[in-house]
């Protein structure tokens, strides 16, 4: 059993020696300095709903203000409509002298 293991200690050690570099000896790789692209576009984006914002609330202070400064207006007195008149639809209603039945009302 040891002859065994000591022949896996051995091939351990000649492949970790042959193998090439390790993991610990592997070089790091380097990220780039810049920022990604994306973060200027969101910056971007975020300036213009902010510009955009401020003149949206800025004019609507503006024009609540010009409201309350100028007088309300007059009233205007609104005409009555006029009542609009039967025409019977058929000439058989036309030459009809009973009135018309009133349907019977529940009580």
């Amino acid at each position: 059993m040891s002859f065994i293991l000591d022949a896996l200690r051995k091939s351990e050690h000649a492949r970790q020696h042959l193998g090439g570099a390790t993991l610990a000896e592997l070089p790091l790789g380097r990220r780039t300095r810049g920022q990604p692209w994306w973060v200027y576009a969101l910056a971007a984006l975020l300036v213009v709903n902010l510009s955009v914002l401020m003149m949206v609330l800025l004019r609507n202070e503006k024009q609540s203000t010009s409201i309350v400064q100028s007088p309300p207006p007059m009233a205007t007195p609104i005409a009555p409509a006029a009542a609009p008149t039967m025409v019977p639809s058929t000439p058989s209603m036309l030459l009809s002298t009973t009135p018309p039945a009133t349907p019977p009302t529940l009580a």
